[in-house]
């Protein structure tokens, strides 16, 4: 048996067991525009999210949205339609009430990252 292959084993698994922090997984490479779909956001926003009569276009969205907010806004819409006067104006212009998704948080977050890195309707 060689030493070499044994001590790297070794001091791999003397770092783990320090107690460093695992690596944050990533977001999920297409998982928001599954979701997009799959929750049919597609109905009142197009499924290019270039926006329909029902709702308002889900482009540029990074300019008026950061992550956080609007992962909460996922979870409860009327809410932040009582808080955010923008949110309020849009709510008027189009009939369709947005739904919550209070259920899964990691859900809502990566549809929220994948809607603020899409630049324009595509």
């Amino acid at each position: 048996m060689r030493p070499l292959p044994l001590l790297c084993g070794l001091l791999g698994f003397l770092c783990a067991a320090c107690g460093a922090a695992p690596p944050q997984r990533p977001l999920a490479r297409g998982r928001g525009e599954e979701l997009y779909a799959s929750w049919n956001c597609g109905a009142c926003h197009g499924e290019a999210r270039q926006g329909t009569e029902f709702g308002p276009p889900l482009t540029e969205l990074a300019r008026v949205w950061d992550l956080p907010t609007l992962t909460a806004h996922l979870a409860d819409p009327e809410r932040a339609r009582a808080a955010d006067p923008r949110v309020r104006a849009l709510a008027t212009r189009f009939p369709a009430p947005m739904p919550a998704y209070p259920e899964k948080e990691g859900d809502r977050r990566e549809l929220a990252a994948w809607l603020l890195a899409r630049k324009a309707a595509s």
